[in-house]
């Protein structure tokens, strides 16, 4: 993986993303493979069956997160500015699909108003760290004697963590995903999600 794709592809550990359906049949993970165990989601709505979650093995997560680890240094070398160029490039992409993600959220939360804000909700996640990011990465600039020991001088410096694990919730279940994900892209950490498997849908 290039920089700009280590650490902004999110990987759902939980299993393989589903497609999103309409129309009622059922649907199973578009990267299952032959012989992945498979974890069952019920339709809030219906109560009945309807999609099947690919379930990732120990090994799998591990090989994800080593994968990140190793691309990581790349992505916070690139610094926050051209981070920023990324995560802008993402946010074109959630708001070009801001209605179905709210289709999606619907469809796993059985939600109804709150859940066709959430791609908006996204957008203004995204962007308001596009706007603060910057500034709060020159605020932490520091260099200067210590004031408690005058004859040492001091020079702060920002090292992100290479993996952030994010563990999200089924209720608002991208807005919660991200609510952390999101500073920490910015910060030029990795991400590893697990979403909920009990709502799946949304993070494809």
């Amino acid at each position: 993986l290039g920089p700009e794709r280590a650490a902004v592809r999110f990987v759902a550990i939980a299993g393989a993303p589903g497609t999103l359906h309409k129309t009622g049949e059922r649907v199973m993970a578009s990267a299952a493979l032959a012989g992945d165990a498979m974890l069952e989601v019920r339709n809030p709505r219906t109560g009945q069956v309807d999609f099947d979650l690919a379930v990732a093995s120990a090994g799998d997560v591990a090989e994800t997160a080593a994968r990140l680890r190793a691309n990581q240094p790349a992505w916070e070398a690139m610094g926050v500015e051209a981070r920023c160029g990324v995560m802008a490039r993402w946010l074109g992409a959630v708001k070009a699909r801001a209605a179905q993600i709210g289709e999606a959220d619907a469809v796993d939360t059985g939600g109804c108003h709150t859940s066709y804000l959430q791609g908006f909700i996204t957008c203004g996640n995204i962007a308001g760290w596009l706007e603060d990011a910057p500034k709060a990465f020159e605020s932490l600039k520091w260099q200067g004697m210590s004031t408690s020991m005058p004859t040492v001088e001091i020079e702060s410096q920002v090292v992100a963590y290479p993996v952030v694990g994010v563990i999200s919730p089924w209720n608002a279940p991208l807005m919660l995903a991200l609510l952390d994900a999101v500073p920490a892209l910015f910060a030029g950490s990795a991400v590893l999600l697990k979403p909920s498997e009990v709502t799946p849908r949304v993070i494809e």
